[in-house]
């Protein structure tokens, strides 16, 4: 159940960046949050595949702290558009 709701959170993500693929075109890749976002995008599907197929969850230790840590990035990001938090997100990004 968890990973199927997981897997719905990606699906919507994964349209938001197909959709301003489409809009942007070529100057989507010119952006580094929209690399961050792709990379994140690509390593939370082959973790969720690893975890289907019952890999070893110690070989995926690595693979699942970048993945958490380039969504924590995604985070800070986000929090720019908060005027209490925006200061100080400039400072730390």
């Amino acid at each position: 159940m968890l990973i199927a709701f997981i897997l719905l959170f990606w699906l919507y993500f994964l349209y938001i960046e197909v959709k301003q693929m489409v809009a942007h075109r070529m100057k989507y890749f010119k952006s580094f949050w929209n690399w961050i976002d792709m990379i994140s995008l690509s390593l939370n599907i082959i973790y969720l595949i690893s975890d289907l197929l019952l890999y070893e969850p110690g070989n995926m230790r690595n693979l699942s702290s970048i993945a958490i840590l380039l969504m924590w990035l995604k985070m800070l990001y986000f929090l720019r558009l908060f005027a209490p938090t925006a200061a100080l997100i400039r400072m730390v990004v």
